[in-house]
């Protein structure tokens, strides 16, 4: 059941029970019981589909997009304490050239190796080594 569906039976409970109200003001037998039991039932009902409903589509939402890695979220402002594994993949994507693409795969293919770990090798063994400074 969706969510708001699961609302609509909250609703309904709600209604039932300000009738059970009602019918307890102007009457006293079973017909305010009745309808405080239906207003009890409806709501349970409708409050465990709506916490359902809400859990369920948190779960589609985690699923169907990224997660990120705690470390990605608490350091990436400095980013020295993050590790291979706790990058994200958008990190990753780099705009390549065919040509330099091409010659990746080849590098990749003729070493045994997966593209991400030749090019992360090539780049830290060409790239200049500069740290970043702190101003206080």
């Amino acid at each position: 059941m969706n969510q708001t569906s699961a609302a609509i039976l909250v609703l309904a409970s709600s209604v039932f029970s300000y009738a059970a109200y009602s019918v307890s003001a102007a009457n006293s037998g079973q017909t305010p019981t009745v309808l405080g039991l239906v207003a009890i039932g409806i709501g349970i009902w409708g409050i465990l589909a709506l916490v359902s409903g809400i859990l369920r589509e948190r779960e589609m939402f985690v699923d169907n997009h990224a997660r990120l890695d705690v470390f990605d979220r608490l350091f990436t402002r400095d980013g020295s304490s993050r590790t291979a594994a706790a990058r994200s993949t958008r990190d990753r994507s780099l705009d390549l050239s065919a040509d330099v693409q091409a010659q990746l795969n080849v590098t990749a293919e003729m070493e045994g190796r997966d593209r991400a770990e030749v090019l992360e090798e090539t780049l830290r063994r060409h790239l200049p080594k500069y740290t970043k400074s702190r101003v206080a």
